[in-house]
């Protein structure tokens, strides 16, 4: 398990993970207890292998009581999530690869906070290791506070109350949408990057594999001269 320990301030990372075939990774965050207040936990996931099927690709989040406060749709390679805690609690994300259904009266205790039809319905292990990119944030929850030194309030100071907790409400959602945006971003550059990798090693075995053909292709014809320069001198000493 990697513990993450969040500020009050926006966290802005994204990370990689090799899910081995049949196992799980998880990762721990905990909201701060100071300020008191509530907290907004929001984060995604994206299957950065192409070609390979998210169908066995499970990712879960469990609160402080192990209990599922989100859990992927089946078969979807990429999704993000967002939920609103109090300080000081804690929150684990589970990436799992194909752990399917859990036996009868076995499996992990955080399980007791899923419905049965939802508790590892992914399928199980088809011998794939999977990578993973992943981002978990945690930032205060912005939200309109009522000033109680006001001694008048009226029913325009409560419409304006409204507007502003709704303006405030469609700022986190923009927040949480270029956070999200800005992820898939370093996804494609590690995705871009992964590729070339393979690019530049697939290029190396070419070259390596010219420069054998080319020593070969020397080797035989140096031994075809030789054999033609020993049967010329033979015949004329003949």
């Amino acid at each position: 398990l990697a513990v993450l320990s969040f500020c009050p301030a926006l966290v802005a990372a994204t990370y990689s993970v090799i899910v081995f075939d049949g196992s799980e990774e998880c990762f721990i965050a905990r909201t701060p207890k100071q300020p008191a207040g509530r907290y907004v936990v929001s984060g995604n996931y994206d299957l950065l292998d192409d070609g390979t099927s998210a169908r066995p690709l499970s990712v879960v989040l469990y609160d402080s009581k192990m209990k599922a406060v989100y859990k992927s749709r089946f078969g979807k390679s990429e999704d993000s999530f967002s939920v609103v805690g109090k300080a000081g609690q804690q929150y684990e994300l589970c990436i799992q690869n194909g752990l399917g259904v859990p036996p009868a009266g076995g499996g992990m205790a955080r399980s007791e906070g899923m419905d049965d039809d939802d508790a590892y319905t992914n399928p199980r292990k088809d011998g794939q290791n999977r990578k993973v990119g992943w981002a978990l944030r945690v930032r205060q929850y912005s939200q309109w506070v009522k000033d109680k030194d006001a001694e008048d309030v009226t029913k325009e100071k409560t419409e304006s109350e409204k507007k502003a907790e709704g303006l405030l409400e469609l700022g986190n959602e923009l927040l949480d949408s270029m956070e999200t945006l800005m992820d898939h971003q370093a996804y494609l550059r590690e995705r871009e990057a992964d590729h070339r990798a393979l690019a530049e090693s697939a290029f190396s075995l070419v070259l390596l594999w010219t420069v054998a053909e080319a020593a070969v292709l020397f080797v035989v014809a140096g031994g075809q001269i030789y054999y033609l320069r020993r049967f010329i001198e033979r015949r004329s000493y003949l």
